[in-house]
């Protein structure tokens, strides 16, 4: 570990050819009002510019690693990210996707407040009236806000582990 103390918040980034988002997705993680978290960015053999565009950021911030595989699709990529942290908690942000600044802060505040809780999903923000497919009738449209979405989950690292 480059860090002198551990990371309460481990934030595990899966990217495979987002050279052209990932500026964006990294600084709204550094811009962060909550500041005990380590950022982990597992690309997924990325052919495009990823790498180049890491490196700075791993020079400069000691709580950013990179890890770089063979492309095994983004699930084995986030575990491999779950392997590698070292916080408390973990959470996720895709390459191509934006914290708020106080988005970390706002998580470990439920937290603080809900002490028996171990998981929590949500805290995302789109435009109203976003559609995706239904996961059961992919011909049928359906509105996100009634979506669980993985990518929002934060929890204690022990709940990732136990289900990996």
């Amino acid at each position: 570990m480059r860090f002198s103390n551990k990371p309460l918040v481990s934030v595990v980034m899966a990217t495979f050819n987002r050279a052209g988002y990932l500026s964006g997705a990294v600084e709204s993680v550094i811009a962060q009002t909550f500041e005990s978290w380590e950022l982990i960015i597992v690309d997924d053999g990325s052919t495009d510019d990823t790498p180049s565009l890491v490196k700075p950021y791993t020079e400069n911030h000691p709580n950013i690693r990179y890890l770089r595989h063979s492309n095994r699709k983004a699930a084995l990529s986030r575990n491999a990210g779950i392997q590698a942290s070292f916080g408390e908690y973990i959470t996720f942000i895709d390459s191509d996707d934006r914290y708020l600044p106080q988005h970390l802060e706002s998580r470990m505040a439920i937290i603080a407040a809900n002490p028996g809780v171990l998981l929590l999903s949500g805290g995302y923000a789109c435009e109203a009236g976003t559609m995706v497919r239904d996961r059961h009738d992919p011909e049928k449209l359906i509105n996100i806000r009634e979506c669980i979405l993985w990518g929002t989950f934060f929890g204690k690292r022990e709940l990732f582990l136990a289900v990996e």
